[in-house]
């Protein structure tokens, strides 16, 4: 029973990480200037580097997500996810430490949230679950069946159908998900907007005192 248990909840963190990584290389691909903008910010590298990344990244991205929400060479990309996502948290520890006041950049365009180390507690998250996905399938806990038949030596055979049930019912999950961090980075806004807003108020007020006449 917990090994069938670990072997759901290992293999549905795959295909959540997979959803990640097609939209973050999806939005890159639409947005390529604020994709070359952040990777600049990030390595300080020439623009002809930071464009060819920009070109490859999403790719990359992609390439990963659709290998793991099918299981084809799951073995290798569920490693790739995990050795990309390293990387991600590698460059925001670093920007963060250089003291860069930027957008994190994870998903094009709909990034807009600055860069934190939130930031990097939710790569390290992405990483863990990653890693207990690559676990899985290098341990023959997981395996996937294209037509549709049991394998013998797996906890869990991922046939076509069950792919599919699960696609669904994590990608589900990964809008609440992004639903949720929409709601925190809005309130954020509207936060540092009535901290702003009074900060104006106050400092009007104060001259508005000091310009009175003296009796």
């Amino acid at each position: 029973m917990f090994g069938l248990l670990y072997a759901l909840t290992a293999a549905m963190a795959g295909q959540f990480v997979a959803w990640v990584f097609l939209l973050a290389g999806i939005a890159k691909l639409l947005s390529p200037a604020k994709t070359v903008a952040a990777i600049q910010a990030y390595l300080n590298v020439p623009s002809p580097a930071a464009r060819f990344l920009a070109i490859v990244l999403p790719w990359c991205e992609i390439v990963l997500a659709l290998s793991l929400l099918v299981g084809l060479a799951a073995p290798y990309s569920s490693i790739g996810a995990v050795l990309l996502l390293v990387l991600f948290s590698t460059a925001q520890v670093s920007a963060l430490l250089r003291g860069k006041d930027m957008n994190c950049g994870c998903f094009g365009t709909l990034s807009t949230r600055r860069l934190s180390w939130m930031n990097v507690i939710a790569n390290v998250v992405l990483i863990a679950t990653s890693s207990a996905f690559v676990a899985a399938v290098f341990c023959n806990v997981i395996g996937f069946s294209w037509n549709g038949t049991e394998l013998p030596a797996h906890t869990l055979t991922i046939t076509p159908i069950r792919g599919l049930e699960m696609q669904a019912v994590t990608l589900i999950v990964f809008v609440q998900w992004l639903a949720g961090n929409q709601i925190i980075t809005n309130r954020r806004y509207e936060h540092e907007y009535w901290q702003e807003r009074r900060a104006h108020t106050s400092a009007a007020a104060i001259k508005r005192l000091h310009q009175q006449p003296q009796l």
